[in-house]
């Protein structure tokens, strides 16, 4: 089985080396001082399975760095996990709205570290390769879908349930049915299995 890859961007050269050591064994590991240097890994086509990202970054922080990864389309979906020092709520849902996937505290544990690499990991590859969703006919269609409608979309299309789509990607079963009635109405559909013509 091909090993995970797995892209840390970090400006803490400690945080770097140890990171990478730590996941060497398991994973292939690139690496990013700063938010550009991991853009630029990104343009040359090195595609990680999942990114690991510090929010405090001199110059252009996580945030700002989150936004661009998903402007660019071969990682528009790549599970992005913020790993940091500090985390209030009001960062937690800034992340999460721009559509990270999770949070790790540092310093870590490493099993910790390695289960949710691997949830994460897994559920990333699911949704690319199960259920992917033709743009062009989304944007024909006049429709807008902001990221977490996307993954909640992929979903969709593959079957799943709203208890599902809720467990998969860590919301509550009541939001996920209001972002379902958010896509159905942007798609102009009125059932859930019609969101399959719109695969690609």
């Amino acid at each position: 089985m091909t090993r995970g890859r797995v892209m840390i961007i970090d400006d803490d050269e400690e945080i770097l080396k140890v990171t990478s050591e730590l996941l060497y064994g398991d994973y292939e590991v690139s690496i990013a001082q700063n938010g550009n240097m991991g853009l630029k890994l990104l343009d040359r086509g090195v595609i990680p399975d999942i990114i690991l990202l510090d929010i405090n970054m001199p110059g252009m922080d996580g945030f700002e760095t989150l936004k661009l990864i998903r402007q660019r389309d071969a990682a528009r979906h790549i599970p992005v996990v913020f790993l940091t020092g500090l985390m209030s709520e009001e960062d937690e849902l800034k992340g999460l709205s721009l559509g990270a996937v999770d949070y790790i505290r540092k310093p870590f544990n490493l099993d910790v570290l390695q289960t949710r690499l691997h949830i994460h990991m897994e559920n990333g590859r699911r949704m690319r390769g199960d259920a992917l969703l033709d743009d062009d006919k989304i944007r024909k269609a006049g429709a807008a879908l902001s990221e977490t409608e996307y993954k909640v979309a992929s979903c969709l299309a593959r079957g799943a349930t709203n208890e599902e789509i809720a467990m998969e990607l860590s919301y509550s079963e009541g939001y996920i049915k209001q972002v379902v009635s958010r896509i159905l109405s942007k798609l102009c559909i009125d059932k859930r299995n019609e969101i399959k013509k719109f695969l690609k």
